[in-house]
């Protein structure tokens, strides 16, 4: 995950040069959002212990999470943008009576690089379209508490392919400051759920898969470059 992290970091820092160097006009952006994930194999093995458990408090289910993060990229004279981006998604689950709780959070990572095309220049409130591809990757713990102790934290991770298609707009308010917003569909699974190095395992015997597949929007800030 570090060296992930730092091709990305690495990839925002060198972008506006190479633009620049090219005569197109690079971009940085800040958002936030949220969407719904569909989470089939967490959201049954919540269900069987909450049923399992009746009458006792139960996990809830991971229907939909938070997520934040950032863009860098760059348009071309031909209204193409292309750029990479990184977000962090929020998703969890917990359960807690008199004798302690578990707290799931299966947090993670969604990096991709992603082209667009908008209908006006950079600089000009547009709409414009876009795909992406890339991974997710699972960055969260497992955390454990019991009264009189202290809290328990295990790694869990998984990492799977990623794909979404969106649609949006910016709105600009001077030649190098926009508000713009995202909305689209993502695809991204896992292959496998880990905790401390363990797989975890379905009914079935199967891994169980964390999937953060689903509907999503994007609302936040682009900083563009001013024209050479």
């Amino acid at each position: 995950m570090r060296r992930i992290l730092a091709f990305v970091f690495a990839a925002a820092l060198t972008t506006p040069v190479n633009a620049f160097a090219l005569g197109e006009r690079a971009w940085l952006q800040i958002s936030g959002g949220g969407g719904n994930y569909a989470m089939g194999d967490i959201n049954r093995d919540a269900s069987a212990y909450n049923q399992a458990n009746p009458g006792a408090a139960g996990f809830n289910l991971i229907k939909n999470g938070a997520s934040f993060g950032g863009s860098v990229g760059f348009e071309t004279p031909s209204h193409w943008n292309f750029g990479v981006s990184i977000d962090r998604m929020l998703a969890d689950t917990k359960v807690s009576d008199a004798s302690g709780a578990a707290d799931y959070q299966f947090h993670a990572y969604a990096i991709r690089g992603f082209g667009e095309y908008s209908l006006r220049p950079i600089g000009s409130s547009s709409l414009r379209i876009g795909a992406g591809v890339g991974m997710v990757a699972e960055n969260g713990d497992l955390v454990e508490s019991t009264p009189g102790n202290a809290p328990q934290k295990f790694k869990i991770g998984g990492s799977g392919p990623l794909y979404e298609g969106y649609a949006g707009g910016d709105l600009w308010l001077g030649p190098t400051f926009a508000i713009v917003g995202t909305g689209g569909y993502r695809y991204a699974r896992t292959n496998s759920v880990t905790i401390a190095g363990g797989t975890l395992i379905t009914s079935n015997g199967e891994a169980d898969k964390a999937d953060y597949s689903g509907v999503f929007f994007r609302v936040g800030i682009k900083l563009a470059a001013p024209e050479n």
